[in-house]
């Protein structure tokens, strides 16, 4: 089922050749744009699958992917949500690089060390497959955050359903190379993570979300962590105008840092 949000860019006549051609490829025009959240809500109404998985426009699912979804739901029956290994795809340049390294490494790390104490900060909203019925029990994707895929995540853990990360189901994912597009992206994600602390602090009421706890205090204590280098990196650099020094507040780090980063990457 692919949805066209009201886009003027030729998506639903490049598709409708294809209809006939297959069986079960199916086109939802909506009339006016709603949002990705907005769209995803308007095709979950047509599901009649018990699983569903959600990929966005730009992501090729790699071999046995979709087998390597659908496997632990046949396992787990309190399972929500299996999310995949997005890897990138059009690589070029330096940020295309670093993208490249934090995805295969440090992402992936993230999510497993997360599966360990039982609770994800996110699925990846690219690739990812719902049961249908979760996914309808929580009201489907929220309209009022900056990143659906953060706030479906903890809906779901929420409502007791397990959220796993399968990094065999790899797919392709197109990342921005310019750094105007980077940082935009950046900065959605970052106001997601902002709406997240909002709106799930309500999770440390509860003992029943207690294995929600450690993620949430995770993310606040890197939000906390950014909002010190930053302030410190102004402090530094005011006191280099102003002809002194402060130690221990260089943004710059020691030669023992720069290895240790350069062998992490």
């Amino acid at each position: 089922l692919l949805v066209d949000d009201a886009s003027t860019d030729g998506t639903a006549e490049a598709v409708r050749p294809f209809l006939d051609e297959f069986e079960f490829f199916h086109l939802l025009r909506l009339t006016r744009h709603h949002g990705k959240a907005g769209a995803l809500n308007a095709a979950l109404e047509l599901v009649t699958t018990p699983l569903v998985l959600v990929l966005d426009a730009d992501t090729v699912l790699g071999e046995r992917s979709l087998v390597r979804f659908v496997r632990p739901f046949l396992r787990q029956p309190r399972l929500g949500a299996v999310t995949g290994n997005p890897l990138p795809q059009n690589r070029a340049g330096l940020l295309g690089n670093l993208q490249a390294a934090e995805f295969a490494a440090i992402i992936g790390l993230i999510k497993r060390s997360q599966r360990v104490w039982g609770r994800l900060l996110t699925v990846s909203g690219c690739a990812t497959m719902y049961r249908t019925e979760t996914l309808r029990r929580v009201g489907g994707f929220s309209t009022r955050t900056a990143t659906d895929d953060i706030d479906i995540t903890w809906r779901i853990q929420r409502d007791a359903s397990e959220v796993w990360f399968e990094p065999r189901a790899t797919v392709r994912i197109q990342i921005p190379l310019r750094v105007r597009e980077y940082l935009r992206q950046r900065y959605r994600w970052a106001l997601g993570g902002w709406h997240l602390l909002r709106t799930h602090a309500s999770v440390w009421r509860s003992w029943r979300h207690r294995r929600l706890w450690p993620t949430y205090l995770e993310f606040a204590v890197s939000y906390l962590w950014a909002f010190c280098f930053v302030g410190c990196t102004v402090a530094w650099a005011a006191a280099l105008l102003l002809g002194r020094c402060l130690p221990g507040l260089s943004p710059v780090p020691a030669w023992h840092g720069g290895v240790l980063s350069l062998l992490c990457v």
